[in-house]
């Protein structure tokens, strides 16, 4: 299993400051991503992890329904997942990977778009009272993309905007 990073997830992590700042002064709104797939001898490949973008430490709501992803043909018998990694609560305790939670074998044969959030519902959330997922991190959080089953030819595209606010 290979992880790779969106250009936009990579200055996320490279200067978390700097990101956080942005973000909570924006106070959220849209979080752009693009990865296009490495050249043909490298491919994304079946179980291979995708990182969209790294939400700031803090209270972060993500809206998964008000996000977007769009994608170029993944090839035969494709689907692709979208969650979360693991990450440090502000309780210092450590909050299981769901790496589906927000979409879960999405058909990626040919080319489509959607919005994230086909797997979460009003039931998912802790209260009930809203499509949101609030995460409360200390060190920030990974929003993952996994590729099932095949792999992402070269030059294929992933794209779009996670919708995020912040307390």
């Amino acid at each position: 299993m290979a992880i790779h990073y969106t250009t936009e997830a990579l200055q996320d992590i490279g200067a978390p400051q700097l990101a956080s700042m942005l973000v909570k002064n924006l106070k959220g709104g849209k979080l752009p991503f693009n990865f296009t797939v490495p050249a043909a001898t490298v491919k994304v490949k079946g179980t291979d992890t995708l990182i969209l973008r790294r939400l700031p430490a803090g209270n972060v709501y993500f809206f998964p329904k008000d996000s977007y992803i769009q994608w170029t043909a993944g090839g035969s018998s494709q689907t692709f997942d979208v969650g979360y990694e693991s990450y440090l609560g502000y309780d210092g305790v450590a909050v299981a990977e769901d790496d589906n939670l927000f979409d879960d074998a999405v058909d990626a044969n040919a080319a489509g778009e959607a919005l994230l959030g086909s797997d979460y519902g009003i039931a998912v959330t802790t209260t009930g009272t809203g499509m949101y997922k609030l995460f409360q991190s200390k060190g920030g959080v990974n929003i993952l993309w996994t590729c099932e089953v095949a792999a992402f030819p070269a030059a294929a595209t992933i794209k779009g905007y996670l919708q995020i606010d912040t307390i």
